[in-house]
């Protein structure tokens, strides 16, 4: 799934899950800002690419900072995905 698809699943499912207030105001954003990136967690490259993206969008939208992760993985790899993701020069 590339990022345009990624969007038009998250407006679809938006459009049919949340509240008439949340996607008026969350449903324009959401589709100009969100991106996928998918990765092995076992490759330290994965983190190496994310820091990079988020370097180049903090630029782009003066982000500041800024960031929203929705990090869709399965209990046992939170802990290390964190600490991978902390662990990035």
């Amino acid at each position: 799934m590339n990022d345009e698809e990624f969007r038009r699943r998250l407006a679809d499912d938006m459009k049919e899950l949340a509240s008439e207030d949340t996607r008026r105001s969350h449903l324009a954003m959401a589709g100009r800002a969100a991106l996928l990136l998918v990765s092995d967690f076992d490759d330290d490259q994965t983190f190496v690419r994310l820091k990079d993206l988020l370097t180049k969008l903090d630029a782009e939208r003066k982000a500041g900072g800024n960031y929203f992760f929705y990090l869709a993985t399965a209990p046992d790899y939170f802990a290390p995905v964190v600490e991978q993701l902390g662990s990035v020069d």
